[in-house]
């Protein structure tokens, strides 16, 4: 799971993309787009695709970054109830969730 901004039309002002991508077939599993970074937003997300694959408990591990999003407690409460487990970058290293981050390079490049 990754949150990337978006440019909008208002000079300083962003949207955050919101994406789960499986690792393995590359499919983009969920995504949204908000005008605001929250761990409630990322729990939202997160509830929808549950729901909407059909996913077990017990059979999900999320990865994302470090950010105050994903720790917060709203996510990890809904991952808790969720029974999805978690796992973290390392402190200040950027490559350990390369897929999303080289789609976000691509997709804000096609945004300028």
């Amino acid at each position: 799971m990754d949150i990337t901004y978006l440019l909008s039309p208002v000079k300083g002002q962003y949207f955050y993309l919101y994406m789960v991508m499986d690792i393995y077939s590359r499919k983009i599993v969920g995504w949204q787009v908000h005008d605001a970074e929250s761990s409630a937003h990322a729990a939202d997300l997160i509830e929808d695709i549950a729901r909407r694959e059909n996913i077990d408990k017990k059979q999900l591990v999320i990865h994302s970054d470090n950010g105050s999003p994903m720790k917060g407690a709203t996510l990890r409460a809904k991952l808790v109830d969720l029974d999805i487990a978690t796992s973290f970058s390392r402190p200040r290293v950027s490559n350990d969730n390369p897929y999303s981050e080289s789609l976000f390079i691509n997709t804000v490049r096609s945004s300028l």
